[in-house]
C-alpha cells in the first residue's frame, strides 16, 4: 500500500471512532491495534517511525 492511500484510510478509520475515543492519547491505541492485527495499512514505505507519521496525520482530527 502506498503512503497516500494508507493516510486516507487511517484518517477515515479514525474519524469513524466515537469522539470519546479520538483524544490525542488514543492515537497510540489505534496504532497498537493496527500493528497487533498486522494491518496492511501499515505496509507503506517510510524511513522513520511509522507511529510518528501516523500521529502527525491524526492529531488535526483529535477531540480535546
Amino acid at each position: 500500500m502506498n503512503q497516500t492511500d494508507a493516510k486516507s484510510q487511517i484518517i477515515n478509520l479514525w474519524r469513524k471512532r466515537p469522539e470519546t475515543e479520538r483524544r490525542p492519547h488514543h492515537v497510540l491505541v489505534v496504532y497498537g491495534e493496527l500493528a497487533k492485527a498486522g494491518s496492511p495499512l501499515l505496509s507503506f514505505k517510510y524511513s522513520g517511525d511509522k507511529y510518528q507519521i501516523i500521529k502527525c496525520w491524526l492529531l488535526p482530527y483529535t477531540v480535546e
